[in-house]
């Protein structure tokens, strides 16, 4: 099965360090590029070279994104929820 999906979002400057050091980006209002739908209303992306390019270096601006990401299932301690990796194809919305 092909998960992989194109999605639009916004990304902010908010990070945070997750366990064995890694560190993640806060993307929020994210959909489903091809319907519009909401597939989250925010999600820890694990930091990447090319995510970074598209970070914004402050608080006060964000940045809309477009790209292709895989969806990946989680256990958290309210259930089941998803999460998207291994990002891709990332380009800056106007």
């Amino acid at each position: 099965m092909n998960n992989q999906q194109t999605f639009t979002a916004i990304l902010t400057h908010n990070t945070r360090t997750k366990r064995l050091n890694n560190k993640h980006i806060l993307m929020v209002d994210i959909h489903y590029a091809d319907t519009g739908d909401i597939f989250r209303d925010h999600c820890w992306i694990e930091e990447s070279n090319e995510l970074m390019q598209f970070q914004p270096k402050t608080n006060l601006y964000k940045n809309k994104i477009s790209f292709t990401a895989k969806i990946k299932n989680y256990m958290s301690l309210n259930g089941e929820k998803l999460t998207l990796t291994k990002l891709s194809d990332i380009k800056k919305i106007k």
